[in-house]
């Protein structure tokens, strides 16, 4: 599947952390988004799998009170651990 990174994706760090607060920002990596908008991450290890998908919901809420101009759809959890 191909992930796309629109423009304000690149500034990752400007809105990641604000979004997600700092444990989840430490632990689980935004790759991209699919053509349906969800956001496709990587987590740390398969509790932080678990707490991403049970926090799905909330979670793209407050991602598309930081970015209203990129709503996003739902959040798409990814095995591995990527880091950005």
């Amino acid at each position: 599947m191909s992930l796309s990174t629109p423009g304000w994706f690149a500034a990752l760090d400007s809105w990641w952390l604000p979004a997600v607060g700092e444990d989840i920002a430490r632990n689980v990596s935004p790759l991209g988004l699919d053509g349906q908008g969800r956001l496709h991450v990587a987590c740390h290890s398969g509790a932080w799998r678990r707490q991403v998908r049970l926090l799905e919901r909330p979670l793209t809420a407050r991602v598309n009170r930081c970015l209203p101009a990129a709503p996003l759809t739902g959040i798409n959890v990814v095995h591995g651990t990527e880091q950005r």
